[in-house]
């Protein structure tokens, strides 16, 4: 990192507080997934959880950075199924739309999307299966977010309550 960099990040620190500016000051880096394994799962996750008028989707509160970590500390097989899974998305693209994930139009990776989660608690294919990992983590993440915290709670995450007052309704006191 060289100091310009640096100058920049402590700039950012202390307008917007530390772990916000760190977050946009410098691009995650997967451990796990390579760069187009991430775009795919990062996609498929905001297909999920889409942005809407209210609040950011799954891309928008970073759960890729959550899913991209609980794969790569996870379990050899475990990692093994996700890049099988990730394998086979990408030849489902290649077979209906003659190219690959990252190259469909949105509609498209929806489509794909839409069959992987048909029938999804009675699937036992490993499309059926991946759909139902990447969608629990998908909501894990998102609720864990800070995104989520602010937008859809209405507060902060520095919110410290002083005290815990007990339930006021005359029916539970």
């Amino acid at each position: 990192m060289d100091r310009r960099n640096l100058f920049q990040i402590v700039g950012a620190t202390a307008a917007a507080g530390p772990v916000e500016a760190m977050q946009r000051a410098l691009p995650y880096v997967p451990k796990f997934f390579n760069g187009d394994e991430a775009f795919l799962v990062e996609r498929l996750a905001d297909i999920i959880i889409p942005k809407d008028a209210k609040s950011g989707g799954a891309a928008d509160a970073g759960v890729i950075k959550y899913i991209d970590l609980v794969v790569h500390y996870g379990e050899a097989g475990q990692q093994q199924a996700w890049r099988n899974a990730i394998a086979a998305v990408e030849t489902d693209a290649k077979k209906r739309f003659g190219n690959g994930f990252r190259r469909i139009s949105r509609e498209q990776q929806e489509e794909i999307l839409a069959a992987m989660a048909r029938d999804e608690d009675q699937r036992t294919d490993v499309l059926g299966r991946f759909f139902v990992n990447l969608k629990r983590l998908t909501v894990e993440a998102y609720h864990c977010s800070s995104l989520h915290w602010k937008q859809n709670l209405g507060r902060g995450l520095s919110v410290a309550r002083s005290e815990f007052p007990g339930c006021e309704h005359k029916s539970h006191a």
